[in-house]
Parts: structure tokens; sequence; C-alpha cells
């Protein structure tokens, strides 16, 4: 017997990684393997993160896909974590992916995996409002950088 999920959820990325203070889209496909009436794509974010989009409710006949681009922002105070993805479908909680695995040389067989997509905040790299503990001579310090890189011979 082959088990068939109603519908499956496919993100377009693994991933999303957006700077403190942008936004960012990913697209997410909806399959339908039998006819869904009047389901909505529900989304959990992590703490921080938010949508603009507001989800609808939404009918697709067996066969037929539909694509939701869902745009996303961190906030400060965002963590790194999955926006996770389910449907409802009468009363029966669906948040499975599914990924075709076809080549030549094996019989076709599909992944099935939870929708989610991995969301972090990009770091700018700036270090801000730091302090020297410690008195320096920045000349003393460019001459021995100097000395050392004297005999620096590049590859090649």
């Amino acid at each position: 017997m082959l088990f068939v999920n109603p519908a499956s959820i496919n993100p377009k990325a693994k991933s999303l990684v957006v700077p403190k203070g942008a936004q960012s889209s990913i697209n997410v496909e909806v399959i339908a393997y039998r006819d869904l009436d009047n389901v909505r794509l529900n989304t959990k974010l992590p703490v921080g993160w938010s949508m603009s989009e507001t989800m609808e409710n939404f009918y697709l006949k067996k066969g037929q896909r539909k694509v939701f681009s869902l745009t996303l922002s961190p906030s400060e105070n965002a963590v790194e974590g999955n926006v996770e993805l389910s449907i409802n479908i009468d009363g029966k909680l669906v948040n499975q992916s599914s990924n075709v695995i076809a080549y030549d040389h094996i019989p076709e067989n599909t992944m099935h995996t939870t929708a989610a997509v991995k969301l972090a905040v990009e770091s700018t790299g700036t270090i801000t409002n730091f302090t020297i503990l410690e008195k320096i001579d920045m000349n003393k310090t460019a001459e021995l950088a100097a000395k050392a890189m004297a005999g620096y011979k590049p590859a090649g």
C-alpha cells in the first residue's frame, strides 16, 4: 500500500540569511494530491521575526500547484530558528515536503521531510563600543610588523 499525504509544502530554499533591518522573500509551493477545499498555509516563526503577508484560505484541485511568496524580516531581537510550514486538512496537520529523487542508475524515489526553512540574521561584522585596556605604542607595533614581514615572499 502506498501512502501519500493529501498535499506537500515545498520551500524553494532550505535556509535564508537576512541582515537586521532588511527583508527577504522565499517561495513556497503547495502541491495538491487530492482536492483541497478552504485550506490555509500556516507559518510558525522564530522569536523576533515577522512576515508581511496575511495568509488567506485557498482551494486547489488534485494535481494543481500554488506558489506563495513569503517576505520575512528580523527585528533587533530576532533569533536563529526555523519557519515551520503546515496546512490543516480535515483536522489533520500536514507539514511534509516532498522531493523526488530520480537518477538513471536507481529507481525513482520520493523523500519526505518536515516543511521548514532555517532563518538566520546576518552579522555586520562591525565592532562597536569597545575599550582598549592596555597602553600600546603603535609605532613600535608597526616596526615589529614590518620586521616580521621583511622576509615574506608570495607563493608562485
